[in-house]
């Protein structure tokens, strides 16, 4: 009996130390788990604070370009307005000239006749004195050069003039050039500033995995501590009572007689009594385990599935020209791409995506998405064109009826304009 007493409390003590070591050896490997994740979410956060940096970088770029194609707009629509103004007066100077060319070449041959005929020789004649007669020689002569003079100065005035729409024309030719530049530019920066977002977005989709990754793991870290701690307490229990039993057993051998049959009937008696207490002191043990194993094979409420969004129906607005009407009005955004503002190529490029078409970003590349045609072989949906082919500065859509639809420039806002007050210099249909 002394060696099932001390078989008990070496048990008991077992129990007490195996459920404490794996308790140790269970947290460290989830402090190391643990550690390795706050690492992966600082080297995160360092990339982010990187890719953060150069969008940021992107989109000042970005806005420097469109301050400076501001600023060519409004100095190209000055300078064309200054050109409306000059044609204006070389047309009024032209029909002047014309006008006073012919009064000069009819006074210049009655002159001229009169000077080489006897009409001349009869005014000397007739002159009262020969003073009178160089004076009125001297007044014809000076009528004369008068004329010339005067044709001079209109000549001259008219050369100025055409001198000063040439220089403007060439000063809109270098602004429209600037503009295809810029333009060009404005497409490569958008299209730097959309993938270093996307590079953005994946470093924090990176790091909130991680990061629910380390939350995970800190929930399994608690999780394992109180399981351990359950058992922990269920062994402090069932050891508890293996020492009463124990305690017990002793009082009864030693109340017992020393009778061998007396002896053999206590033992019996106290081997019920020990297989019916301990039953159900372990039965409080078991309860326990239960407990434990209960926390593991209940069933975990699944979360329910997102629902899939319901996909958008494509527009039925008529086409491409029933789609770009219905943007009249939207005001001009220099890089804008949006219903909130457009420009030209982002303008065209929206209308085309809303009807299933994907086209490239700036008017440079857009001239190249379809086949060159002519303005007399324009049909309703097709793009027109401003500028030479590979350095275009401008695009709208044809509507048909000798008009077509853009975002004109800054100020303005998405409208229809005749051909006729801005013509294109070619096609494209897609």
């Amino acid at each position: 009996m002394k060696k099932k007493l001390i078989s008990t409390l070496l048990i008991s003590s077992m129990l007490l130390t195996v459920s404490t070591a794996p308790t140790v050896v269970l947290a460290d490997e989830f402090d190391n788990k643990i550690e390795q994740q706050d690492k992966k979410i600082n080297d995160l956060n360092a990339k982010a604070q990187s890719a953060s940096a150069q969008l940021a970088a992107i989109q000042s770029n970005i806005a420097s370009i469109k301050e400076e194609a501001a600023a060519l707009q409004s100095e190209q629509d000055s300078l064309n307005k200054e050109v409306n103004k000059l044609q204006t007066e070389i047309k009024a100077l032209e029909e002047r000239i014309a006008k006073r060319e012919e009064a000069i070449q009819e006074q210049a041959r009655s002159v001229q006749v009169d000077a080489h005929s006897s009409n001349m020789v009869d005014l000397v004649l007739d002159a009262e004195s020969v003073t009178d007669a160089v004076s009125k020689v001297m007044a014809a002569t000076k009528l004369v050069n008068a004329n010339n003079d005067l044709m001079k100065q209109q000549q001259e005035d008219k050369a100025d003039v055409e001198a000063k729409k040439a220089s403007t024309e060439d000063k809109v030719a270098e602004i429209q050039k600037n503009a295809v530049v810029l333009e060009n530019k404005k497409g490569e920066l958008q299209n730097q500033e959309l993938s270093q977002t996307a590079v953005v977005s994946a470093i924090a989709a990176e790091k909130e995995t991680e990061q629910s990754k380390k939350d995970q793991l800190l929930a399994e870290k608690a999780e394992a501590e109180r399981q351990q701690e359950e058992i922990r307490l269920a062994n402090e229990r069932a050891a508890a009572a293996a020492a009463a039993e124990a305690e017990a057993q002793k009082e009864t051998e030693t109340s017992t007689e020393p009778s061998v049959d007396n002896n053999n009937n206590a033992g019996t008696g106290t081997t019920e009594q020990s297989t019916t207490n301990p039953g159900n002191n372990g039965g409080g043990t078991t309860n326990t385990g239960n407990t434990g194993n209960g926390g593991t094979t209940t069933p975990t409420p699944q979360p329910e599935e997102p629902k899939k969004p319901i996909p958008t129906p494509p527009p039925s607005a008529g086409g491409i020209v029933g789609t770009a009407m219905q943007y009249q009005g939207v005001p001009y955004v220099w890089g804008g791409t949006s219903p909130s503002g457009f420009d030209c190529s982002g303008f065209v490029q929206y209308v085309f995506a809303q009807n299933g078409i994907s086209l490239p970003r700036v008017t440079t590349s857009q001239e190249y998405a379809g086949t060159m045609i002519s303005l007399s072989e324009l049909q309703a949906g097709d793009l027109v064109f401003f500028g030479p082919r590979g350095s275009t500065h401008h695009v709208g859509i044809y509507i048909g009826g000798g008009s077509y639809i853009h975002a004109p420039t800054t100020g303005d806002v998405v409208k229809v304009q005749s051909m006729s007050g801005y013509m294109p210099s070619f096609g494209v249909r897609i």
